[in-house]
């Protein structure tokens, strides 16, 4: 039976993994995954393709069962992603068989993230860059099966956190190519101009490497990564929207872009955990021995 600090940790923890499992469901109902990236990638498939199904490549690059059998599979993952969030949500009191669920919809997380990996030539600090999406999740099985948060787990969730924003960071310094769309949003969201956008992403970049050290130092050092790790964590996921938002087309700037911020839910709302579990949690019951020292005293 987990205590109340336990039990708070675990729900924000708990939110986390729900946002990112639904998030990929709206993405995979609604818009396009990299599955592409995978089944027309003629140098893996060809000898498949033409040697085992004797098919010419073309022919099965241009055929549209290829193409329905590639989105029935982009659908099928969403339902997948759904049931997962759905049993994230309920993992208090379902029962054990169906936490396989999360364990699998994880499973596709890691997958999604090596998909994505592959599109991007394999640059290590993509593939990393998801790791709070795709750690979460197995963290929360782990944490309900142990009924407690050890600490073990909040390593976990520190390291986790840590790779996540040294992963941004090193596109933010443009240590790998720096995405457009990052300076775009920047000068969108903020009206800066490029020279001034750029500058931002080389101080957040190298900001994301300072906090990715000090969250594991005890006291003010990890108070003010952690806060670091809520703030830049909730404006680079809310950014997805603001840069992208037109009053004119309010439903539909909020159709193609909520999923992408609700997925990117694990880059503050684990820190917020951490930050509750370290910091919020010794204030509320330092509150609760004053008010009752005031009422033994008031007596």
């Amino acid at each position: 039976m987990m205590d109340r600090k336990d039990d708070r940790f675990f729900s924000i923890i708990q939110l986390a993994t729900v946002c990112v499992f639904w998030g990929r469901a709206w993405q995979h109902f609604f818009w396009d995954a990299p599955l592409r990236t995978l089944f027309w990638d003629q140098q893996q498939l060809s000898w498949i393709v033409e040697g085992i199904f004797q098919t010419p490549w073309q022919t099965y690059v241009e055929s549209p069962w290829t193409d329905q059998g590639i989105m029935t599979l982009q659908v099928g993952f969403g339902f997948l992603y759904l049931l997962a969030g759905i049993a994230a949500m309920c993992i208090r009191f379902m029962p054990v068989v169906f936490r396989s669920l999360i364990w699998i919809g994880a499973l596709g997380l890691i997958f999604l993230a090596i998909l994505y990996w592959k599109s991007r030539f394999f640059k290590l600090g993509q593939l990393l860059e998801y790791s709070l999406q795709a750690g979460t999740p197995i963290l929360l099985i782990i944490m309900r099966r142990k009924e407690q948060t050890t600490p073990s787990l909040l390593a976990a969730f520190l390291l986790l956190t840590a790779v996540t924003f040294i992963s941004h960071g090193l596109y933010a310094i443009g240590y790998y190519t720096r995405p457009g769309d990052f300076t775009a949003m920047v000068m969108s969201g903020l009206g800066l101009s490029e020279l001034q956008a750029g500058w931002m992403l080389d101080a957040a970049g190298v900001l994301d490497f300072v906090v990715a050290a000090i969250i594991f130092l005890p006291g003010w050092p990890r108070k003010i990564g952690l806060i670091y790790c809520i703030i830049w964590g909730f404006a680079t996921s809310l950014a997805r929207i603001w840069a992208h938002f037109y009053p004119e087309f309010w439903m539909e700037s909020l159709h193609q872009w909520t999923h992408e911020f609700v997925l990117r839910a694990p880059h503050f709302l684990v820190p917020l955990a951490l930050y509750y579990w370290y910091y919020w949690f010794g204030r509320e019951r330092k509150r609760t021995r004053q008010g009752r020292r005031v009422k033994v005293q008031g007596s």
